[in-house]
């Protein structure tokens, strides 16, 4: 009752609503009729965007705008008045006086309602870039409208104007087939809200659905063309999707020039088409047989924020910590990709849209069709069995973008910190730290964990407040909900509360686990990355945000503790060692002799995101450094606790056995 957020949803539908139905009574009964012919369902009520934005009848955008001048921001102002009437009263907390609470939702529904003309002024002026403009003005009496734009209340929806009551609005259907005689009909329409859908009804999935199995075999489109539905897909080019393999630097507004490399690791980017499916149909149109159980599996990414060409110009705020500012947009830009099994993406049929991952092969004369024709269409058009093509010329990325609101916190990484894109403990500490802050904002927001969600990106040092970062890392924290829900604006206006409920979280597991477990991080959400978890480095990554202070060498007895694996492993090797040893009079976590060398080596770790080579680097056994016969040996706790091997090479190589 409380989220201004969805109170401004409210007021712009009630507006659009009002504005309408004023006209609507004004109308006759035969040019009522003749709107209903041509508007027969709820989503074609309002009629056509081109219409609305480009027409000059009563229906348009320059009317509504001269009923808003009257009817809201006028001295009379009757419709601000009733919107005062029915909106609660605890949007603004305690206001004494009910003449005092009125007049301050007359004044926030005035204020919403330029603001809202504002937006759409500026929907305007996308579409008259970007579409073509109806022809005759677009007057919507006089049956269907003359333009192919989107419905408008489709737009409203898209754009996070209207308010959706948290019913996803993007859905993606799997259609089953059922033969009817000599017609045919569609059975089954199951759907999914199209970022899950991109993973559970990708081709090569198998589905069940009332008692049969069909494996996901096409991408479809309900009308049109029935033995040719893929045709509308690739009539215009499809989007550029480029990304980096090492450092997830994702980028959809420009196509990759030949050898460019990633701003971020300086990896070759790659590229891919993506194309946004209507729907899924069954391979062959028709269930598999009762043995066949082959399925080729592949997921969608988590919500990914694309990297704009140009810099992004935020509205920072200060204050929430020393190394993090944090910025509040509304409608940007959120991309979800299945890049297929192996990143190898899926060839489609740009005729009949028979689908498999890149990694499956195709028969060499024709296909069967993912969809099952009538006798009269297959005799009408003249069409064989098999459809022979063409396939697109390239494999493409199933993606959908949306847009929501968001709160980004920006995190400049410096000295003594490390930073390398490419390595996994920077990579799991952002992964990490961003499933925490939705998991915290949700409990200071006392909301279900699964109304918000996180990602990380990573950028380039560009901006004058970035001056002399290593890098720079992106949070983001948005609503999982249709459109938004306000929360992640509530989350940025108790920004120190939720990192204060981050780090407490971080810190204290109820297990006291090693890294993550189901009592801290892990839940069914994040069950794709769950190994790539750790509590430790979000916690010093976050404190690091929060207060400025750099991750701390561990005491000398966890050192040792976190090397028994490594001595275990150089035992078998055939080292001599000694845990928690002391040479030269200085404790040292672990001690490494061997017959072949006069040196005896003193062994500790660091933290992975410390740079050992920074000057603001320090570590207890420097002071060993100079001693004569005794290397010092560091070693990256990361490594150390997951990748053995590596970790013994690194102990060869600085003890001088290898380059």
């Amino acid at each position: 009752m409380d989220n201004r957020r969805l109170a401004r949803r409210h007021i712009h539908s009630f507006l659009i609503q009002t504005f309408f139905h004023g006209l609507i009574d004004r109308l006759s009964r035969e040019q009522e009729r003749e709107l209903a012919r041509g508007r027969s369902n709820l989503f074609s009520a309002l009629g056509r965007a081109g219409s609305f934005f480009g027409g000059q009848d009563d229906f348009s955008l320059r009317n509504f705008k001269a009923w808003l001048d009257k009817s809201v921001f006028g001295q009379d102002a009757a419709v601000a008045d009733e919107i005062a009437r029915w909106l609660p009263d605890e949007l603004f907390g305690r206001v004494n006086g009910a003449n005092a609470r009125f007049a301050r939702k007359r004044e926030f529904a005035i204020e919403t309602a330029r603001k809202f003309l504002t937006r759409v002024e500026e929907l305007a002026r996308e579409f008259r870039l970007t579409q073509r403009a109806p022809a005759g003005g677009g007057s919507p009496v006089g049956g269907e409208e003359e333009d192919d734009t989107p419905m408008l209340l489709d737009v409203f929806f898209d754009r996070g104007l209207f308010p959706s009551y948290a019913f996803p609005t993007d859905l993606c259907s799997f259609y089953v087939f059922e033969r009817d005689g000599r017609t045919v009909r569609i059975k089954e329409r199951p759907q999914q809200s199209k970022d899950k859908a991109l993973s559970e009804y990708a081709p090569g999935r198998l589905l069940v659905i009332n008692k049969k199995t069909y494996r996901v075999g096409g991408i479809y489109e309900e009308g049109g063309n029935p033995a040719a539905p893929a045709a509308g897909l690739f009539a215009a080019p499809l989007d550029p999707y480029v990304y980096c393999e090492v450092c997830e630097y994702v980028r959809t507004s420009a196509p990759a020039e030949p050898g460019e490399q990633c701003p971020v690791c300086q990896t070759e980017l790659r590229q891919h088409e993506l194309l946004d499916p209507p729907g899924f149909s069954p391979e062959n149109g028709m269930p598999v047989e009762e043995r066949d159980r082959e399925q080729e599996i592949s997921y969608a990414t988590t919500a990914q924020f694309p990297t704009p060409t140009t810099p992004d110009r935020f509205v920072w705020k200060t204050g929430a910590g020393v190394n993090l500012r944090h910025a509040y947009e509304e409608d940007r830009g959120l991309v979800v990709v299945n890049r297929g099994p192996d990143n190898a993406g899926f060839r489609i049929c740009s005729r009949c849209g028979a689908a498999k991952p890149e990694t499956e092969s195709w028969p060499q004369h024709g296909h069967e069709r993912p969809f099952q024709l009538s006798d009269f269409v297959m005799s009408g058009q003249r069409l064989g069995r098999h459809c022979v093509g063409p396939l697109h010329d390239q494999p493409v990325y199933l993606g959908h973008s949306f847009r929501t609101d968001l709160l980004l916190l920006r995190v400049p990484l410096r000295a003594p910190l490390s930073y390398g894109p490419r390595h996994r403990w920077l990579q799991d500490a952002l992964r990490t730290t961003a499933e925490a802050l939705s998991l915290g904002a949700s409990r200071v927001l006392d909301v279900d964990p699964g109304e918000l969600s996180a990602g990380y990106r990573l950028i380039p040092a560009a901006s004058d407040e970035d001056q002399g970062a290593l890098g720079v890392a992106d949070f983001y924290l948005f609503d999982t909900a249709s459109g938004g829900a306000g929360y992640a604006a509530e989350a940025g206006d108790m920004l120190p509360r939720v990192l204060d409920e981050v780090l407490r979280l971080l810190e204290h597991c109820p297990r006291r686990c090693e890294n993550s477990c189901t009592e801290c991080l892990r839940h069914y959400g994040n069950r794709y990355w769950q190994e790539r978890l750790d509590r430790f480095l979000a916690k010093d990554m976050l404190t690091y945000a929060r207060y400025g202070t750099a991750p701390v060498v561990a005491e000398i007895e966890k050192q040792a503790w976190q090397l028994r694996p490594l001595e275990r492993y150089l035992q078998l090797e055939g080292w001599q060692s000694e845990e928690n040893a002391v040479v030269s009079g200085r404790r040292v976590p672990l001690v490494i002799r061997s017959e072949e060398a006069a040196d005896t080596f003193a062994v500790g770790t660091y933290p992975a995101l410390l740079d050992r080579n920074a000057e603001q680097f320090g570590h207890p056994l420097h002071e060993l450094d100079g001693e004569d016969d005794v290397k010092l040996i560091l070693l990256n706790d990361f490594v150390v606790s997951r990748d053995l091997p590596s970790a013994y090479r690194e102990f060869r190589r600085q003890a001088g056995f290898e380059r």
